[in-house]
């Protein structure tokens, strides 16, 4: 989705203002001089760069990171340092002022991010190795819609969301995401949520007890059925299996790595099932080191957040 919002031939502006962005971040990050400038004095060190999942996610949460310091920028591109240092005199350093002090480029950028911020969190949120997203991401990508929609006056949302929809349709739905978001119970017992009599008549049994009520929304699904899903085996099995499903690549992606820093050139006689374990042992390590972190109160907060989302309405 994020890579069709930036090709030239769909959305021309979108694709020219991402190009002209990665031109500031290069000519800043290709100067050291004016890089521990724009660190030291004007972002308290934070970069202007953060390396994402995809190489588009990137691109758009660079967008998010130079639109947050724009006023920063133009202080910096307006100061006597910038004005007395070398760079400042040539030709990429005379355009890249230029743009940092135009308007226009920072409300192309701000219409970029109207589309991209709710997208990105969706894609955050489905690369989490923290739970299991599946029972989210159906909604998710209904509350991603509906922020692209608020944010626009117009009806320029519509071809966005057509972008979204034939993605999703083709590459991205399936029927596992409509039957979590069905069974999730943070959504299914909503008030916001269609009724249906088997759920509601299900709500006023076991589901419908004290303990099951409280935990709705903060117990996993998975954990949630496996311990109030007592009256329904069936459905209880079903619901287990389906919410703990992989939704993103990225955790293979992540193995595979592994693979590579195993399988070197001094040891490339090791046997595939020897390879398999080495591996497994590395990933299982990860997985304890993450857990002692949740023990101990260090680990990053919840990665399933729709509430996330919402905050992005403007």
């Amino acid at each position: 989705m994020l890579e069709d919002m930036s090709k030239a031939h769909l959305f021309p502006v979108n694709a020219s203002t991402i190009e002209t962005a990665r031109k500031i971040t290069k000519s800043i990050y290709n100067h050291l001089s004016v890089l521990n400038l724009m660190r030291r004095e004007y972002t308290n060190g934070r970069e202007l760069i953060q390396p994402a999942i995809t190489r588009f996610a990137t691109n758009f949460i660079s967008l998010q990171c130079l639109f947050k310091y724009r006023k920063e920028l133009r202080q910096m591109f307006t100061s006597t340092a910038w004005v007395e240092s070398n760079a400042s005199s040539t030709p990429a350093g005379i355009e890249i002022t230029e743009i940092i002090l135009n308007n226009t480029f920072w409300k192309d950028v701000e219409h970029i991010l109207k589309v991209s911020e709710a997208l990105v969190v969706v894609l955050r949120l489905a690369d989490s190795e923290e739970k299991p997203a599946m029972g989210y991401v159906y909604e998710a990508m209904d509350r991603a819609n509906e922020v692209i929609q608020k944010r626009f006056k117009n009806k320029d949302y519509e071809l966005y969301w057509k972008i979204i929809d034939c993605r999703w349709e083709n590459q991205l739905h399936s029927a596992l995401h409509a039957a979590t978001y069905y069974l999730n119970p943070s959504f299914v017992f909503s008030p916001t949520f269609s009724k249906h009599s088997e759920v509601m008549r299900d709500s006023r049994f076991g589901f419908g007890s004290t303990a099951a009520i409280r935990n709705r929304e903060k117990m996993s699904p998975d954990k949630w059925w496996d311990r109030f899903g007592n009256g329904i085996h069936e459905l209880k099995k079903l619901a287990i299996r389906i919410f703990s499903q992989c939704i993103s690549a990225s955790g293979c992606v992540r193995n595979w790595s592994i693979f590579k820093h195993i399988h070197s050139p001094k040891r490339n006689r090791l046997v595939h099932q020897r390879l398999n374990d080495l591996v497994l042992v590395h990933y299982n390590l990860k997985l304890r080191e993450r857990d002692m972190l949740k023990r101990t109160g260090n680990a990053a907060s919840d990665p399933i957040s729709l509430e996330n989302i919402n905050i992005l309405v403007g």
